[in-house]
């Protein structure tokens, strides 16, 4: 290609020669901006829990003459871990 055939080119092209060299800059902005690492979020707690110590009974109202509903073992049986509840 002669340097009058390149011109001709280039006049024909200015669209396209344009369009790539955004893409290029844009292509390098995007990989190139990276977010610093920062601290983690904290999150608050919502809910005291309380770790059963041993197995406590259930029951159908917070009155200790209330009719018994359920046993809670102090140790979950799938799991084998300590029972955790919400106070």
């Amino acid at each position: 290609m002669n340097d009058a055939q390149a011109a001709r080119a280039e006049r024909r092209n200015p669209p396209l020669l344009r369009l790539c060299a955004l893409l290029v800059l844009l292509a390098a902005a995007w990989t190139g901006a990276a977010v610093p690492a920062s601290a983690p979020e904290v999150v608050e707690p919502t809910q005291e829990l309380a770790l059963l110590l041993m197995g406590q009974e259930a029951l159908s109202k917070p009155d200790s003459r209330s009719k018994a509903v359920a046993f809670v073992r102090a140790i979950r049986p799938i799991t084998g871990r300590p029972t955790v509840l919400p106070v």
